[in-house]
């Protein structure tokens, strides 16, 4: 095998993850590279499936975080519809399948429900020999069911002699807002600890992800900025300011302008974060007539979330 060279590896591993837990890992021992070589992944993908046929967007509702040893490349655990843009792949019934599935999320409604998400990654993740990216997961609890997790690792075997130049690592932070009702006015903002760079290098941005959620408090379903009268993404405003007061967004925008409904991304080229900064994200949402059921315990309520995914030169 010394003479293996550069050769495309894929690896996968397998969970369940269970309602209410969190920090749970698959056999990471099927993550590393079987043949003592190091590698590099350059894109991770996740499947989620459940046996509950109601639509449910599986990606909000599982967390993960990552680890190479000592390395964080998460700022816990990241809900993992927000480590990738949409892509517009769907498959299922209805009027409005392109705005309700997001777009790596692709389901066939008659059986077993299941999402799929890929993270092409910003910046190929090098790992040395006999190492691992461990990857944990956390069920959210936006529904009850357990969840069957499968994700993997596509990339490259390296030569043994290798060695980087540059130690290059992916980074992702997130914010999850409040819940509001759909019916409500109402307004919230990040803190000076979600969307951070918490290191001592710059963050070089890929892209910024914003998702909405709508939730039926009763029957714990969830969808994505469904159509009932009014999308929650055009409903909502968001404006975002560094933390040195310079203005990303400077005036309240339409969330869905920010991040369009196709895509749910904001696609960056050449944007820098400076070392130990944070954004604050502030939002506005305005009152929908809809109200969702008969009582208050089965009212529909609406979540936003965002993140920032890019990549830092570690010892920079």
């Amino acid at each position: 095998m010394n003479s293996m060279g550069q050769s495309p590896l894929h690896l996968t591993a397998t969970c369940i993850l269970q309602a209410g837990s969190s920090g749970i890992a698959p056999n990471t021992t099927a993550l590393v590279n079987p043949y003592g070589f190091p590698m590099e992944i350059h894109e991770i993908k996740w499947q989620i499936r459940t046996g509950d046929v109601n639509y449910r967007p599986l990606g909000a509702s599982t967390g993960c975080s990552f680890t190479l040893g000592s390395v964080k490349l998460t700022n816990g655990f990241v809900p993992i519809n927000l480590f990738c843009k949409s892509t517009g792949m769907t498959a299922g019934t209805g009027s409005n399948v392109n705005q309700n599935l997001a777009a790596e999320e692709i389901t066939d409604p008659t059986a077993n429900f299941w999402n799929q998400f890929s993270w092409r990654l910003p910046v190929p993740l090098y790992v040395p020999p006999g190492a691992v990216l461990v990857p944990k997961f956390e069920h959210r609890n936006l529904l009850p069911s357990d969840l069957n997790i499968t994700i993997s690792y596509t990339g490259t075997t390296l030569p043994m002699a290798f060695r980087p130049k540059r130690i290059l690592v992916p980074w992702v932070a997130y914010w999850a807002a409040k819940t509001i009702l759909l019916s409500a006015a109402d307004s919230d903002n990040s803190q000076e600890t979600d969307l951070a760079n918490t290191w001592p290098e710059s963050i070089n941005i890929q892209r910024m992800v914003g998702r909405t959620l709508l939730l039926r408090n009763s029957s714990g379903w969830v969808s994505e900025d469904g159509n009932f009268g009014d999308y929650q993404s055009d409903l909502l405003q968001v404006r975002i300011v560094r933390s040195d007061g310079h203005h990303i967004v400077p005036e309240f925008s339409r969330w869905s302008m920010v991040f369009p409904h196709q895509r749910r991304s904001w696609e960056m080229r050449d944007a820098i974060m400076a070392p130990n900064s944070f954004m604050m994200a502030f939002i506005q949402k305005a009152a929908s007539a809809n109200a969702g059921g008969g009582g208050a315990a089965d009212q529909l309520t609406t979540q936003s979330m965002m993140s920032i995914v890019g990549w830092r030169e570690v010892g920079t």
